[in-house]
Order: structure tokens, then C-alpha cells, then sequence
């Protein structure tokens, strides 16, 4: 059998006719070609911070917090007279009283009568309830029972009386709040189960 013939090639020759790579270049390694860092976490940890920062000085450094209190409305002086009666009440420039004259606990809630008189300006009459046992609020409606308290406003010398319903879950003391169209309270009485 013949031989084969041969390149001339042995496979040793061939760390020679190959060069070899150059070496690497000072300085660079893989770390230099990854891509770059994002910078975003930085800039929302440093805004984190920022807020952090304000709110415990807003917290330690401001009187009250940083809070303003707004002012509250507050019951008027009345002189004793034979007229006077049920509870003063204050409402921004207007005053005026009212009082609870009856109320019955039913089986879907609380019903109230409602007596109430502007003596200055013009009054709001918004209602709702607190249960004092878990403080939840309910909000007054006008009442199936007759007169229904269906007045949201009342001029001076103005004078009103009707029936409020307030949806309660269980027969407990109640505060009855007597509210300005903003839901600011003006005065309340408690009604006991």
C-alpha cells in the first residue's frame, strides 16, 4: 500500500506559523467592558433620604409638629333666662341653639327629634353620629317618622323641628353631632342606651 502524501505540515510546526495573541493592554480588564452602573438607585435613595430628613424636622423642630390648628367652633356665653334653652351652638359669624327633644332606639338604628333655631345669621344643619363604643360614624337622614328633618338651612329668628335617622348596629351611647355644611362640628350631645 502507498503511502500517503504529507503537506510537509507536522503538526508541531504549527505553534510556529501561528503567532501568538499580543498581550493584553495595561489598564483594561472585563471590568471596563461591562456596562455602566445605573444611577437611578442613587438618586431615588438620595431623595428618600431628603424626605426622611424633612419630615423629622417638620416632626422635632416645628411647634406642633409643623400642624396648624384650625380654629374649632366653640359654645357661646348665655346668660340664664327663662328662654334659654338646649345647647348654644357657634357656626363661624352665625350662633344659634338647638337641642334633642326625643329619640327612640329601633331596630335598624336611632331615631331623634331635632329642635334647632338660628339666633344670628344664616346656619347650616348637617348631622351624623358617633357610636361611643367602636367610634363609628353615621351619617343623618331624614327620619320616616313625621315631621322628617329635611331643612339644610335656616335663615336669622329661623326656627325648625323634625325626626333624624342614623343607621346603627347595636343599641349603644351615641354622640349626635351637629356639623356645618364643611363637616365641621359646632356642638354635640351624647344620648345614653
Amino acid at each position: 500500500m502507498a503511502k500517503p502524501k504529507s503537506s510537509g505540515i507536522v503538526a508541531t510546526d504549527w505553534a510556529a506559523v501561528t503567532p501568538a495573541p499580543p498581550p493584553p493592554e495595561p489598564g483594561l480588564g472585563v471590568e471596563d467592558f461591562a456596562p455602566p452602573r445605573p444611577k437611578a438607585p442613587w438618586i431615588i435613595g438620595a431623595a428618600l433620604a431628603a424626605l426622611v430628613a424633612l419630615i423629622v424636622w417638620l416632626v422635632y423642630f416645628l411647634p406642633n409638629g409643623g400642624i396648624t390648628p384650625t380654629p374649632t367652633a366653640t359654645p357661646t356665653e348665655v346668660t340664664a333666662t327663662e328662654d334659654a334653652w338646649g345647647e348654644a351652638f357657634e357656626m363661624g359669624s352665625s350662633t344659634g341653639r338647638w337641642e334633642i327633644t326625643d329619640y327612640e332606639f329601633t331596630d335598624d338604628g336611632l331615631e331623634v327629634c331635632v329642635h334647632i333655631i338660628s339666633t344670628k345669621g344664616w346656619v347650616d344643619t348637617y348631622f351624623h353620629a358617633m357610636d361611643n363604643k367602636v367610634a363609628d360614624i353615621y351619617t343623618g337622614y331624614p327620619s320616616y317618622r313625621e315631621p322628617s328633618f329635611v331643612k339644610t338651612e335656616l335663615r336669622e329668628g329661623e326656627e325648625y323641628t323634625g325626626w333624624l335617622h342614623f343607621t346603627l348596629y347595636e343599641r349603644v351611647d351615641t354622640t349626635v353631632v351637629l356639623a356645618d355644611s364643611w363637616g365641621s362640628q359646632a356642638a354635640a350631645i351624647v344620648i345614653k342606651a
